[in-house]
């Protein structure tokens, strides 16, 4: 039994294609600033090794805030496209 292709609507290759992009967006933006981060805190404070957990800390604080950030902003452009 032979199955149909998949087909997707362009609302969904949409969706695809921003999703892929945004993922990029952010992965590289938490990388920028983690290490950015954490240049400027071994250089000017003189960081210890044993507070670089805390460092690791606010990279994942930054990445939350710039995920919720692409999410309110793809769903805004979803319902926009949808028209609601």
């Amino acid at each position: 039994m032979e199955h149909a292709p998949l087909r997707r609507s362009a609302r969904d290759q949409r969706y695809i294609d921003c999703t892929s992009f945004e993922v990029y967006l952010v992965v590289g933006t938490v990388f920028v600033l983690g290490f950015s981060l954490l240049f400027i805190l071994s250089v000017v404070w003189h960081i210890e090794p044993m507070l670089w957990p805390a460092s690791v800390v606010l990279i994942g604080l930054c990445y939350a805030i710039l995920h919720v950030l692409s999410q309110r902003e793809r769903a805004a452009k979803i319902r926009e496209v949808d028209g609601k």
